[in-house]
């Protein structure tokens, strides 16, 4: 979901700090999202879908499980 989140911040022109701001997502915690190493939970992906951050809050949460699923770099 990091990825998908850093190309819809590019598209809107939106740092890291007005996403913070706008969601109330802890800075800490939206970097952690956005480099991988943070899990985003159904709060999170609500707060998003609410700053109009992607479609709605089942968009990111479908995005972390397809993220944690595991064996998906298994070749």
């Amino acid at each position: 979901p990091g990825e998908t989140l850093k190309e819809i911040m590019a598209e809107k022109k939106l740092t890291e700090t007005r996403v913070s701001w706008m969601t109330g997502i802890r800075l800490g915690t939206l970097r952690a999202i956005l480099d991988g190493t943070g899990r985003l939970t159904e709060d999170i992906a609500v707060k998003l879908a609410k700053a109009r951050l992607g479609p709605n809050a089942r968009f990111w949460l479908n995005r972390e499980k397809e993220y944690r699923r595991p064996g998906k770099d298994a070749k």
